[in-house]
């Protein structure tokens, strides 16, 4: 799908609200592809707005990234089949900022562009074997309990 424009989706997990947050990935994506074709976030109803820990905002993806790094509050990686093991690199220390963990699709096309590369995140790995998106966030997940 494309846009007029950029956007970039910023969730606040401490605003969710688990009640009426969509009950399957269908209708979560379903709701995220309305709030792309939105100008912004007023244009949606809050009050209607099943993910209001959702914010929309006209920046690209990277320009986002950019603007993290330069606030320095977070913990930014980048998930490669060729990075530094999971579990050698992650600490509990990493937990006291906000961690990103970037996943890159099959093509690996944008966390191969000059202009990501250039930003120098370090890279993990969960091994040599690919992964789909649900099994990589799945397994994040529980390296990361295992520090909590």
């Amino acid at each position: 799908m494309f846009f007029k424009r950029y956007k970039t989706l910023k969730f606040d997990p401490f605003d969710l609200d688990y009640e009426e947050f969509p009950k399957n990935e269908l209708l979560l994506s379903d709701y995220i592809v309305k709030l792309l074709k939105a100008e912004d976030s007023a244009d949606l109803n809050r009050d209607h707005n099943p993910l209001k820990s959702i914010l929309v905002e006209n920046t690209s993806f990277l320009e986002a990234l950019k603007e993290l790094k330069k606030e320095n509050k977070s913990n930014i990686f980048v998930l490669k089949e060729s990075g530094k093991k999971f579990l050698d690199v992650f600490s509990t220390q990493l937990l006291k900022k906000e961690l990103y963990i970037i996943i890159g699709n099959q093509a690996e096309d944008f966390i191969n562009s000059e202009a990501f590369l250039n930003l120098n995140f370090p890279e993990l790995s969960l091994g040599t074997k690919s992964y789909l998106a649900s099994q990589v966030i799945r397994l994040i997940k529980l390296n990361i309990n295992l520090f909590l």
